[in-house]
């Protein structure tokens, strides 16, 4: 038997034994097999754009026991080894542009400089575009769903996604909401007034139709234009009714508390409709003076009064010249024989004549503009053929359309700076409108009775006009540091003869009602902060009562003499307005009044917030009616 000392012997089974070792001397360590596998390597391109985390997380509504986390958008997918990479790639390829080498570039411009960026391609984005593309363009919604639109996409990026209409439908949906609550933030937000539009417009089905603009100066003194309702027009269009629908939209905004002004036609229930609405409004004290500025008549539609009632004036000669033109627009061969007549008198004949709407008294001066041009080829073709055109040879007709011609083109310019794209301010149009009046009254003066009938006529639709809307002109004009009160100094003598001083004076006393409200309102609302800071500090003394008394009697003093400061120098703003001199500027150079009262006027505070809400007020209801056709647009059918 062999000793303790003696190591023992090992006896090593051949693979197929499974003999135990019975030596219980030597202590053989766990092992933890799971260390010793080896983990396998990442391989997939995938995960040069992802992170690995072995961490239980819940995604897309399942629980996962590997996440991978995109490092561009880090959005969460899952990172197991049994659901793959390929979705992974997918979400690279579809939502961020990684391809390398040379790049698509994409230039936009930043202000006047051009910026040059490598093109990443967004599905959110490009679907978003669509359906913008879809609603700007009315296109219908089944256009997502067309074969060859379909087809087009799909050369651009193959992979993009057809969705049906619905689909589109509820995207186009969820961009109005997001617009509307972007805007009613904005609107919130304004410390200026706001002046609006409104209009109606039927469609060839009978159905009415409202639209209702707001016109405002942002705080980098741009002039800003939103509509707030187009929308059906039930009911009849009384004025009570139109005025709860104007009333309505005003609350929906939370901007019943902010309006200036409303600019409408000259229709008799729109005057109802303003009646109804300052009552309302200045039952609130919303309004400035009482609602004295709020209702600005249509500029563009008094033209059209005063044009039209001139044009019938003289209906007959001009029923005349239009006879004539539609004769030879309608005859190929009559306009050919026409333009060689005009050619043969040393006329430019690729003028041609122009064909006139009779509602539209700017397309019946251009018919007329032209026809004169043409005068000496009507009598070429009466002669050559006795006739035709024979209650043309009389110089009588000629002669009355040469007189109205001359007094619409004064009218087609003004109307032209109101139809622009750019709705200039409201500064622009006492001139122009102070130069019609003194136009028409020249005209009842002239020796040519068809033009003195014409504008006696005139002179009584003007009038209307003039009487309810001069003063908001002047102010306006006033709120130019071009010309302050020179303008109305130098009009209203020729106006009224003797009765202009006291006009002036009338002005000038409308003009301090103004700012002084404007004035009491800066108070208050400065006062309003002073004392809610007076009484926090108040609430957080400790002291005994009979020094809480002494401290309202030192506060109130204090408070006293504030307001009394400001009070001084907020009645000097106006008359330090008016004593500097008008700034110098070349006559037909542009001047940017809102560049001007943006930087000097931050020395009259005051009359800054006056412009501000003046030189916003939209003098037509271009803005309005161009929702409803603009540029030949109209609304289809469909």
């Amino acid at each position: 038997m062999a000793s303790s000392s003696q190591p023992t012997q090992l006896e090593v089974p051949s693979p197929s034994a499974s003999v135990p070792i019975t030596n219980t001397d030597t202590i053989v360590p766990e092992i933890d097999t799971k260390s010793l596998k080896k983990q396998k390597k990442l391989t997939s391109e995938a995960w040069k754009w992802f992170d690995r985390e072995d961490v239980e997380r819940v995604v897309d509504g399942k629980k996962v026991k590997v996440v991978a986390t995109c490092k561009i958008c880090k959005r969460l997918f899952d990172g197991s080894s049994k659901g793959g990479t390929t979705h992974l790639l997918n979400h690279i390829r579809s939502k961020h542009e990684t391809q390398k080498g040379q790049k698509e570039l994409n230039a936009t411009w930043v202000g006047e400089e051009q910026k040059l960026e490598a093109f990443i391609y967004d599905e959110g984005v490009s679907k978003k575009k669509l359906a913008l593309a879809i609603s700007m363009h009315e296109y219908p919604f089944s256009i997502v769903q067309h074969e060859f639109f379909v087809d087009f996409v799909k050369s651009l990026r193959p992979s993009f996604p057809m969705n049906s209409r619905v689909t589109y439908r509820s995207e186009i949906l969820e961009i109005f909401k997001e617009k509307n609550d972007q805007l009613y933030s904005l609107l919130g937000s304004l410390s200026c007034r706001l002046s609006a539009t409104m209009d109606l417009w039927t469609s060839r089905h009978n159905k009415s139709y409202m639209c209702i603009t707001v016109h405002f100066i942002d705080v980098s003194w741009n002039v800003q234009k939103r509509i707030l309702r187009f929308k059906l027009s039930d009911g009849r269009h009384t004025g009570l009714n139109l005025a709860e629908a104007v009333m309505m939209s005003l609350f929906d905004w939370n901007v019943d508390g902010k309006m200036f002004s409303l600019t409408l036609d000259n229709d008799s229930a729109n005057g109802l409709c303003v009646i109804e609405m300052i009552r309302r409004l200045n039952d609130n004290q919303a309004l400035c003076c009482g609602g004295r500025f709020f209702h600005v008549r249509c500029a563009a539609h008094i033209i059209n009064l005063v044009v039209q009632a001139g044009i019938n004036a003289i209906k007959q000669s001009i029923e005349n010249v239009r006879g004539a033109v539609n004769k030879i627009k309608n005859s190929p061969l009559l306009e050919e024989e026409f333009r060689r007549r005009a050619t043969e008198v040393g006329l430019d004949s690729s003028k041609g004549l122009s064909s006139d709407v009779s509602t539209r008294w700017n397309s019946t001066y251009f018919m007329l503009r032209d026809a004169l041009y043409f005068r000496n080829a009507f009598k070429r073709m009466h002669s050559v053929d006795p006739t035709r055109f024979a209650d043309l040879q009389s110089n009588e007709p000629w002669d009355e359309v040469s007189a109205l011609c001359k007094c619409l083109r004064i009218f087609h310019l003004i109307t032209e700076l109101f139809s622009g794209t750019s709705y200039p301010t409201s500064n622009l149009f006492f001139i122009k409108f102070s130069e019609i009046k003194l136009k028409i009254e020249g005209w009842c003066k002239s020796k040519n009775t068809t033009i003195a009938n014409m504008a006696l006529v005139m002179k009584i639709e003007f009038a209307k006009y003039w009487e309810k809307t001069n003063m908001m002109l002047a102010i306006a004009c006033f709120l130019d540091p071009r010309y302050k009160m020179g303008m109305i100094e130098y009009y209203y003598p020729r106006f009224y003869r003797a009765g202009g001083t006291k006009e002036i004076e009338e002005f000038k006393k409308v003009l301090m009602e103004l700012h002084k409200e404007y004035a009491l309102k800066v108070e208050n609302s400065d006062t309003g902060r002073q004392v809610s800071g007076g009484r926090g500090t108040t609430v957080g003394d400790n002291s005994g009562m009979g020094d809480e008394d002494d401290e309202d009697e030192e506060s109130g003093f204090h408070q006293y003499m504030l307001q009394r400061s400001q009070l001084t120098s907020l009645k000097s703003d106006l008359d330090h307005y008016m004593e500097r001199h008008t700034i110098s500027h070349l006559q037909g150079q542009e001047f940017d009044i809102l560049s001007w009262w943006k930087t000097e006027g931050r020395d009259y505070p005051i009359l800054r917030r006056i412009a501000c809400d003046v030189l916003a007020i939209p003098i037509t209801t271009v803005a309005s009616e161009s929702a409803f056709s603009t540029c030949g647009r109209v609304i289809r059918p469909h």
